[in-house]
Formats: C-alpha cells, sequence, structure tokens
C-alpha cells in the first residue's frame, strides 16, 4: 500500500492484499433429509487484481438430535449469480456416540480458490450444510437449548497470483 493509502499496481504473488471476515452469533436449524442447507454463514470479496486467488476458511460449530456424521460444503456466487457448489469441497464430521445431543462439534475448512471473475465483480462464499438423517443444529448442541458463547466464522484472503 503507498503513502497514500492507495494499493500499489504490482503485487507479489502470494500476497495477501485484502482480508474479510464474517461471524454467525445466532442458531438455526436444518430438517433431516433436507440435502444442503444455506447456514447463514457467509462472505463476499470484491478482487482488486485479475486472477487473484482466494483463500478461504471456515468453522462452523454444528449439533445433531441423533445419529453421527454431519457434511458441510462450501458454495460460491460471481457477480451476483446463484451459489452453487465449489468442486472438492465437501467435508464430513463424525462423532463416536450416536445418541448424545449434548455434543457440539466443530467442522473447519481451508481452501484456496481459483475463482472466475473480471475486475469489479463480487465473489460470495457460503457455508452450506446437510445434517442428513436427523435434524441438525448450527450453533448449539442438538438437546433444548444453545450452547452459550459459541460463534462460527468465514474468512476470505484475496492472495495475488
Amino acid at each position: 500500500i503507498g503513502s497514500d493509502g492507495t494499493l500499489a499496481t504490482t503485487a507479489t504473488a502470494g500476497k495477501i492484499l485484502q482480508v474479510i471476515q464474517s461471524v454467525k452469533l445466532n442458531t438455526a436449524s436444518f430438517a433431516a433429509n433436507s440435502g444442503f442447507n444455506d447456514t447463514g454463514l457467509s462472505a463476499t470479496m470484491t478482487p482488486s487484481k485479475a486472477s487473484s486467488k482466494i483463500l478461504v476458511t471456515y468453522r462452523i460449530f454444528v449439533g445433531m438430535s441423533s445419529g453421527n456424521v454431519r457434511v458441510s460444503r462450501l458454495a460460491s456466487s460471481v457477480a451476483g449469480a446463484s451459489f452453487a457448489a465449489v468442486s472438492n469441497t465437501e467435508i464430513r464430521s463424525y462423532y463416536g456416540n450416536t445418541q448424545d445431543t449434548s455434543q457440539i462439534n466443530n467442522i473447519s475448512f481451508d481452501f484456496l480458490d481459483s475463482p472466475s471473475y473480471s475486475l469489479g465483480q463480487t465473489v460470495a462464499y457460503r457455508v452450506e450444510y446437510d445434517p442428513l438423517s436427523s435434524t441438525g443444529y448450527i450453533n448449539r448442541w442438538g438437546g433444548s437449548g444453545s450452547a452459550g458463547n459459541v460463534v462460527s466464522v468465514i474468512t476470505l484472503m484475496e492472495v495475488a497470483a
């Protein structure tokens, strides 16, 4: 960044050009067998350079009414288009006890994406969640009530190419 606060016109490959973070503080629930659902955890960035990559990291806290498998994935949208799953980003989380509704687990994921965009277009990412065969929850355990001060987070970092 120059002394006037503007971004230099040449960026060394691998440098972080900007960081965007979003948090989800509230809870959500999703019915069994409902497929992938928008969790409400999302972030949007307008890349400052052509051909930048975007490093996406997220951590989302999940609970279940029963069962031991939860699945999340990353979806993206460029310039306001419909969201679509980002290839190879489905991640599963397993619990050991299939009936313990007092458990809450986090699913963490890091992915370096190479989205196709034109300068000035926004690139949005959201975390989607599939509870599979039982009711699933975000930011709370499977029993009643919240899990306290649980925060799910998504961070986007523009990486110069």
